[in-house]
């Protein structure tokens, strides 16, 4: 006699004989998803909070909460931009040196905008770069750290 499943149906294996049929496991669907993920591996975060807790941050791409030290978001694999920390520029420093020295773009060299610090050098005898410079550094200071560093530093 030929062994059957839980539908009734006859199993056979690929030497034509019969072979009795898998048996069902006590795990749930979600308990199956969990037990494929790798042990070291922790999930994004608890999303139903709805914003980051201090050692986390949305994904610049899917916008899925991650950790901080992420350097890919687990969701959609996406390499993560580095922190504001490396490499930033000083928000008060970029703002202060345009209310200033903006009629001769030592803010946009500052930012590392060589080639607009050439143009205002190039215009600074018509006043022009001084008006842009003050009405720059005052969007410069108003504006927080983070939506500095994402408009005017991280390209």
């Amino acid at each position: 006699m030929s062994e059957r499943d839980e539908n009734g149906d006859d199993t056979a294996d690929e030497s034509g004989g019969f072979e009795p049929a898998e048996e069902p496991t006590d795990e749930t669907p979600a308990e199956e998803a969990t037990a494929d993920e790798s042990p070291g591996r922790e999930p994004a975060s608890n999303t139903a909070s709805g914003s980051p807790g201090p050692d986390e941050q949305y994904c610049s791409s899917c916008g899925e909460i991650i950790k901080k030290e992420a350097e890919i978001c687990p969701e959609c694999g996406v390499r993560q931009k580095p922190s504001a920390s490396s490499g930033s520029k000083d928000r008060a420093t970029a703002g202060i040196l345009a209310i200033l020295l903006g009629w001769i773009g030592a803010h946009k060299f500052y930012l590392g905008e060589t080639g607009m610090g050439i143009l205002y050098l190039c215009f600074f005898w018509t006043g022009i770069p001084a008006i842009v410079g003050l009405i720059e550094g005052i969007l410069y200071l108003t504006k927080t750290d983070e939506e500095f560093q994402r408009q005017y530093v991280n390209d």
